[in-house]
């Protein structure tokens, strides 16, 4: 359990209203709960230097509850609660955020009120809006998390796999708002692609039952009108979930983008083409001149991919050694290993086996 309330300097006592988050996929992982909510001062719009941010964290004993406001990964100052193992008692500690990696940092906040009720720990912690770095009036990234502790180093491990409990939410806390609309650009995205590429393979079924043949130029047309639609297409399916990514202050939003765009790409090199049947025949062609499409395809997935790692590994504290991570809450290796199989795979298809496409052939 997260939740937060900021009290004003120039107002004795706490805002009658108070706010709080939801996130329904953090209600239902393992039965717990993560909320993120703030009570906004009534009348007082900015923020003053001594105003002071509350919040209230909770989670099972052995496991850390950590809260912050960041523009990016974890970049940014975070409080993490938890029990000590010897005392039985809980606390919390300051940390800073760096990319992906958490560094100790002086205590920012002081603990009001800590109990332990059987399995649970809940802790109310205060700090200095300007330690947490909350802003009056603007959209925040706040990210929340619940996950295992090490006693024995005394660090939360905040990659600590698939017991690691976290989420992102996009809040004004002043406002007491939360704003979750980011994933209507995501359909926007799918829509609009799916609209477009109908659309041009209607306009190709129609010239097809009009029975209106192209002659050898207008074909040639017609083919780099085909590869350029297409590029076009998954450019625009890339932006459009660029921006649903910025506006919910989704981490690494271009990233994540073309890692999407990656992924629509492999899904028509994935997806099966039958000989007779299929949107060649709907559009009057033929099996055999889809192949150079397909070659098109291939190519554009590992152009995307490659961007993909490049904008994700530049991000990266350390990439000579986190890309090859295997376990935690980033495990890239997997990723890493996937690209070098696509290049060998892409690299193959281009040099060696489209020589010998026709030994494989059937008839």
């Amino acid at each position: 359990t997260t939740n937060a309330s900021i009290s004003n300097s120039n107002n004795n006592s706490t805002a009658a209203r108070r706010h709080e988050y939801q996130d329904e996929h953090h209600q239902q992982h393992d039965g717990r709960r993560q909320q993120s909510g703030g009570s906004a001062p009534s009348g007082e719009a900015a923020s003053h230097p001594d105003d002071v941010i509350e919040w209230t964290l909770g989670a099972r004993v052995g496991e850390y509850a950590s809260v912050g406001f960041s523009p990016s990964a974890m970049n940014g100052p975070m409080v993490t609660c938890t029990v000590e193992a010897a005392s039985g008692r809980p606390f919390c500690s300051d940390w800073m955020g760096v990319g992906l990696l958490m560094t100790y940092m002086p205590p920012m906040s002081h603990v009001v009120n800590a109990s332990v009720a059987g399995s649970w720990f809940t802790v109310t912690v205060r700090q200095r809006v300007r330690d947490a770095r909350a802003e009056a009036g603007r959209k925040q990234r706040l990210i929340v998390a619940v996950g295992p502790y090490d006693t024995a180093a005394n660090v939360p491990l905040q990659h600590g796999g698939g017991a690691t409990d976290r989420n992102e939410l996009s809040v004004d806390a002043y406002a007491g708002r939360v704003f979750d609309d980011a994933w209507v650009l995501h359909v926007v995205a799918g829509v609009a692609v799916g609209v477009l590429a109908a659309g041009f393979i209607g306009v190709g079924a129609v010239l097809n039952f009009k029975r209106i043949v192209l002659g050898p130029r207008a074909s040639r047309a017609a083919g780099v009108a085909t590869c350029v639609f297409f590029v076009v297409l998954v450019g625009l399916y890339t932006v459009l979930n660029y921006a649903a990514y910025a506006t919910g202050l989704k981490a690494q939003p271009l990233g994540r983008a073309l890692g999407d765009g990656a992924a629509v790409c492999l899904w028509f090199v994935l997806y099966p083409v039958p000989k007779h049947a299929g949107v060649a025949q709907l559009l009057g062609s033929s099996y055999e001149r889809a192949v150079p499409y397909h070659l098109l395809v291939g190519v554009m997935v590992f152009v995307m991919a490659t961007a993909h790692l490049i904008v994700i590994a530049v991000k990266m504290p350390d990439p000579g050694r986190e890309l090859f991570l295997w376990r935690g809450e980033h495990p890239a290796l997997a990723g890493f290993v996937a690209w070098a199989l696509l290049a060998v795979i892409v690299g193959s298809s281009l040099l060696l086996r489209r020589g010998g496409v026709l030994v494989f052939r059937l008839p």
